[in-house]
């Protein structure tokens, strides 16, 4: 299944907030206790972008939700290519974005060395 994950990552439930952005109320989701949270970032962002919504009435959502709704995003935002080899490789891409996505509830793990200025 394309979105199989973990029962720890799947029972993780984010709260809804509502803030200030740009002159205009926009909601966000609060981390949880599970630490930083890749796809949280990438759904944050888009609510900021106004590319994704949440309904209003909600006050949390659960991590298989987050899921569905970047997934969501990424069919929609991506319309079916004319030229029938670019469509092959787009439809191959999203598949291979979509069997990631489980995998962003937890913290990446990114070990950056910098000495100097120059180094990245």
């Amino acid at each position: 299944a394309p979105f199989a994950m973990a029962s720890s990552d799947q029972d993780a439930i984010f709260r809804i907030k509502n803030v200030s952005y740009k002159g205009k109320t926009a909601p966000i989701l609060m981390q949880n206790l599970n630490g930083p949270c890749p796809l949280l970032a990438i759904c944050n962002a888009l609510l900021l972008q106004q590319k994704i919504t949440i309904h209003q009435d909600l006050a949390y959502m659960d991590f298989r939700q987050l899921i569905h709704l970047v997934g969501d995003y990424l069919v929609n935002a991506n319309p079916p290519h004319p030229n029938p080899e670019m469509q092959a490789n787009q439809q191959h891409q999203i598949a291979d974005a979509l069997a990631v996505l489980p995998k962003l509830g937890r913290g990446l793990d990114v070990n950056l060395r910098f000495q100097k200025v120059s180094d990245f």
